[in-house]
């Protein structure tokens, strides 16, 4: 944004104190300033004069920041290579190979019945029943996007009362750290962490132990 409107104020014919994200044309300043600068300095004025405005404050730092985060950012010659489309598909096949070794694995009573995939705005979900309980491994943009949880593209839920969770598996899920989860379609969800500088198998082989430690912690599968 920036660059189109230092280029048009070029066209004048007086620019002084042309500086980053600020110039001078023809005797006015023309500045870009950032949400979070404007918020700090409206709370270092009102913390002083008008204490009672902080609330309002606050609200409007709430509201830009849910702005921020689903901002369009703006492609760049670098995001249309295939290279691109190799490491978006890595995440569909973690997922799948992690469902395959969920299923192959002869210690828990793993089984697909007539359960199909599901791809979506936000990602792709595998769902598998294991010990009877129903399981959804995740590929989830909209947790991995969140500000209030870890940093992983995938993530999964498990359920006790047929594809719901039950009052009582939330209580006992709200011991899981903050971080750690997230809530999809009133699901309480578990971020899986991938394993850097390995195998796709070992990547999910470890996310499979991920999950039966949670399942056997809170179900004792």
């Amino acid at each position: 944004m920036w660059n189109k409107i230092s280029s048009e104020c070029k066209e004048c014919n007086d620019i002084t104190d042309e500086d980053t994200y600020q110039l001078k044309a023809e005797g006015i300043v023309v500045a870009v300033l950032s949400w979070i600068e404007i918020i700090e300095e409206l709370r270092h004025v009102s913390s002083s004069v008008a204490i009672e405005m902080q609330s309002d404050i606050d609200q409007l730092a709430g509201f830009c920041k849910m702005m921020d985060s689903s901002a369009f950012i703006p492609f760049t010659s670098n995001d249309f290579g295939s290279v691109v489309a190799q490491r978006e598909e890595r995440h569909f096949q973690v997922i799948d190979r992690l469902f395959d070794m969920l299923i192959a694995n002869n210690s828990i009573n793993a089984e697909t019945k007539t359960l199909r995939a599901s791809a979506n705005r936000n990602g792709y979900t595998r769902y598998i029943m294991i010990n009877n309980y129903s399981v959804a491994l995740l590929y989830n943009r909209h947790a991995w996007m969140s500000n209030s949880s870890t940093e992983t593209p995938f993530w999964f839920y498990f359920n006790d009362d047929e594809w719901n969770q039950s009052d009582e598996l939330k209580d006992r899920l709200n011991s899981v750290p903050e971080i750690e989860k997230d809530v999809i379609d009133n699901k309480i969800v578990i971020a899986l962490h991938p394993l850097c500088d390995v195998t796709l198998d070992e990547v999910a082989d470890d996310m499979m132990s991920q999950i039966i430690y949670y399942m056997r912690d809170y179900l004792a599968i």
